[in-house]
């Protein structure tokens, strides 16, 4: 391990198999484990996609993503837990110094996504899913980041059951439509379309490339997708019904509902 290297450790307190004798067991926290890494891999796709240097033309992260990993280093005693190394493997002639800057800005995104999980807040879908997969009997939670050695940030968290919140919340969803567009806002910050299906009118929020395309459409028969949150629409696609749309995959059906428009539709929904 690195002089460097970035640490996070997460201990478990709590009723569940195993803990009393302080062992993890894998049946019940192996769930909760597998959303860690799907955290850390979104974080990690997000810090390289933002940097033009280390992406594509198109803005899609490179190979660089593959660089990073997550690895196991103990089973902590005590309070049960474990302690995960977040690691790099570039080419030789890759600067180690950016790298170093990466997963530091990954560890801290790491902490803020599990502190705003504990709350259901959290706008990384996987930091939400690891509460609701953790085993029922856990009550709290220590996270602590360290680098090199030394303790950067840590957390207590009291972890809270929010099953019933969840239920009362609409969840969000990508729907397809078939309708006349009636209604196109153009204004800067401000746009939308308005879809007229069976006698009944959706409105969406829409990108100014959107509004644009929908404008050239209007009083034609349209076809189109958009993402649901909490009763408020945004347009994904929108075109004449003889055109093809390029399906999303499953992560990009999820990022588009829990991720690139989560801040905007929340606003929208209050």
């Amino acid at each position: 391990m690195s002089k460097g290297s970035n640490k996070i450790k997460i201990l478990w307190d709590g009723d569940v198999p195993g803990l009393d004798e302080h062992r993890v067991s894998l049946t019940q926290f192996a769930p909760a484990i597998a959303q860690l890494v799907k955290l850390y891999r979104h974080l990690v796709k997000e810090t390289v996609r933002g940097e033009p240097q280390q992406s594509d033309p198109r803005g899609r992260p490179s190979k660089e993503v593959a660089w990073f990993d997550l690895q196991l280093e103990s089973v902590e005693s005590g309070s049960v837990g474990v302690s995960l190394v977040s690691v790099a493997n570039p080419p030789a002639n890759w600067l180690p110094g950016l790298l170093d800057q990466d997963q530091s800005r990954i560890s801290e995104q790491f902490m803020d996504a599990l502190d705003a999980g504990a709350s259901g807040t959290s706008t990384v879908p996987a930091a939400d899913r690891y509460y609701r997969t953790l085993p029922n009997g856990v009550k709290t939670q220590y996270v602590e980041w360290s680098k090199g050695g030394d303790v950067v940030r840590h957390l207590n968290i009291d972890v809270q059951r929010t099953g019933q919140d969840e239920q009362e919340k609409p969840l969000p969803f990508v729907f397809e439509f078939l309708g006349e567009v009636v209604a196109v806002g153009v204004e800067p910050g401000k746009e939308y379309v308005v879809v007229r299906q069976d006698g009944k009118q959706k409105r969406c929020t829409a990108t100014a490339e959107q509004s644009e395309r929908a404008y050239e459409l209007r009083r034609e028969l349209v076809k189109g997708t958009a993402v649901s949150v909490s009763g408020k629409n945004r347009l994904l696609d929108i075109g004449l019904p003889h055109e093809t749309f390029r399906p999303l995959t499953p992560e990009e059906k999820e990022e588009e509902i829990f991720v690139r428009w989560h801040g905007l539709l929340e606003r929208l929904s209050q």
